[in-house]
């Protein structure tokens, strides 16, 4: 296939073309080193208050919803978080808080998981016979076990949709990040203190799964104020 680039009247010498595709290939050599995240952040407090959230991400935040300044830091200043877990933030109100970061360090490889296949009268996890007859009750159940709310564990189902996940041929794996990994990589920190969950899950649909241990979650944490995280990206 060939391909003619044209800038004004400027024609491009060989020299020029053989940088600009060794920048292709060093661009998509680096991305192959690189990991993304995508979570939502859910505060759950006990009566109205007023903070401010900082995420970190070495290699930068890229992107926040709600908008806010973005380099290897984004904070949001003055939410006001409600016990119904609605946040208001310069006047309109989220359910959660949404950013995107990437980072060099790719996620730490793990054996956490779970691998869900389709068999002949429902779905096997790790081997074993799942209570549930649907894709989607099998997930559900999956997160809540976790530790997410229901609220929390629809929102994780419809970014499985959304990544085609359901609709996939092949066996689903669900690899879990252990907290204290994405804490090496992503840090956040809020004007008052606060309990924390993370639950980071990086998934695929393949023909050869690995074979991947159960989960062990710890408690879900409880207090005055909770923040709960929650990821599901394509794996890498």
């Amino acid at each position: 296939m060939r391909y003619k680039i044209k800038v004004g009247s400027v024609v491009l010498t060989s020299v020029v073309c053989a940088t600009i595709i060794l920048a292709g290939f060093v661009f998509m050599w680096a991305q192959s080193f690189t990991s993304t995240a995508s979570p939502e952040i859910y505060l759950h407090t006990e009566e109205e208050i007023t903070i401010d959230l900082t995420i970190r991400i070495e290699d930068g935040v890229t992107k926040t919803i709600p908008e806010v300044e973005m380099g290897r830091e984004a904070t949001w200043n003055d939410l006001t978080v409600h016990p119904d877990g609605m946040i208001e933030y310069e006047g309109n109100r989220y359910p959660f808080l949404y950013y995107e970061g990437v980072f060099i360090e790719r996620y730490p490889e793990t054996d956490k998981g779970w691998v869900i296949s389709e068999v002949e009268g429902g779905y096997l996890v790790n081997g074993e016979l799942h209570s549930s007859g649907s894709i989607q009750g099998v997930m559900m159940d999956l997160f809540m076990g976790s530790g997410l709310t229901p609220n929390e564990s629809s929102i994780m189902l419809l970014r499985a949709r959304s990544l085609g996940v359901l609709e996939g041929e092949g066996d689903i794996v669900l690899r879990y990040i252990p907290e204290e990994e994405v804490n090496d990589i992503i840090e956040i920190s809020s004007s008052i203190p606060t309990e924390m969950m993370r639950r980071h899950f990086l998934v695929e649909v393949t023909d050869d799964p690995p074979i991947l241990r159960d989960p062990l979650f710890e408690d879900v944490p409880e207090g005055p104020f909770v923040i709960h995280e929650t990821a599901l990206n394509w794996e890498p």
